[in-house]
């Protein structure tokens, strides 16, 4: 005759044999299958009736991970080391993945690099490793930000040349997470139109979908950066100018490096536009303009357009820092 096996009691429940058994198993097939929130419900199931082992709690904090219960899974990890003979540096690895997912980054440092002093093989040391370096690019990231954030604060106060290198360094960020912020700066014809066109180049580069309200003189210039072509020296007449300039100043390479000089400053002035666009002047007349104003500046020229001299200057005194 078959001997029966007893019954067990968990608190005033009784616990039919094989009962455990089988919730184990099954929630051991749906994390196998990344059916990762039945596999939680059935690992507790199994844990309110019996005391779990080393292999199903570890499992079962692999599955809490994938549910994005992080807390949780921190305690299933910490519980999982308090036990003999275990899978130390599988443990670790999701212990300070889960870590670094709760931003207990400072934590996560201490721990890999104490646990990199211990005797790994090589690809245990990698794993630990890949774990640090990509800790140590998250916090470099958040510092990053936290600096972005306090230039932000203090922007408007900041020296012209002091917001140049800023904004500068805007180009090698993600910019969305500041995008309102830089949108306000953007439309504030207080700022230089340096740093607004500088701006504006950013926003097109990272193509942010959105509309600036962006101010050159008294005029008010709707513009999507998504339907730019580019940066300043992207655009067209820009660069049929620099052409024309080399063409026409090639015997004189003096005055073809200072009209190409004015030509890239002012280009920063007039976009998103272009001289055509915003002074009515086409390229033709917007090379013979800048070459009459140098030769102005050296007293070679009296027979000047003074429509197209005035336009330059003005150009020029909103364009005048001292970096």
């Amino acid at each position: 005759m078959k001997r029966k096996e007893p019954l067990r009691k968990k608190g005033n429940m009784i616990v039919f044999p094989g009962v455990v058994e089988r919730t184990l198993e099954l929630a051991h097939e749906h994390a196998e299958y990344y059916r990762y929130e039945e596999a939680v419900d059935e690992f507790e199931k199994a844990f309110s009736l019996q005391e779990p082992t080393t292999r199903s709690l570890l499992a079962y904090a692999y599955c809490l991970y994938e549910v994005r219960a992080f807390q949780e899974a921190r305690d299933v990890c910490e519980r999982v080391l308090t036990h003999p003979n275990i899978p130390m540096v599988e443990v670790m690895e999701l212990y300070l993945t889960v870590c670094m997912e709760l931003k207990e980054y400072a934590h996560v440092t201490t721990l890999a690099t104490s646990l990199l002093e211990q005797p790994l093989n090589d690809e245990q040391r990698e794993k630990i490793e890949r774990i640090l370096s990509l800790n140590e690019k998250i916090v470099e990231r958040i510092d990053g930000q936290q600096h972005v954030d306090e230039k932000l604060d203090q922007f408007l106060t900041m020296q012209i040349h002091e917001q140049d290198q800023f904004v500068n360094a805007l180009f090698q960020q993600n910019i969305r997470p500041y995008k309102e912020t830089l949108i306000r700066y953007v439309e504030d014809a207080s700022v230089h139109p340096l740093i607004r066109a500088t701006l504006l180049t950013i926003f097109c580069e990272q193509q942010i979908d959105c509309i600036i309200r962006y101010p050159i003189e008294a005029r008010i210039v709707e513009v999507n950066p998504i339907d730019l072509v580019g940066s300043p020296f992207d655009m067209p007449q820009f660069t049929e100018l620099m052409a024309l300039a080399e063409h026409q100043l090639d015997a004189d390479p003096t005055k073809q490096e200072l009209v190409e000089e004015l030509i890239k400053r002012h280009a920063l002035y007039v976009y998103p536009l272009d001289w055509e666009t915003f002074y009515g002047y086409t390229t033709a007349e917007m090379l013979a303009g800048y070459v009459q104003y140098i030769e102005l500046l050296f007293g070679q020229n009296d027979a000047l357009d003074e429509d197209i001299i005035t336009c330059i200057q003005q150009m020029e005194m909103n364009m005048n820092i001292e970096m």
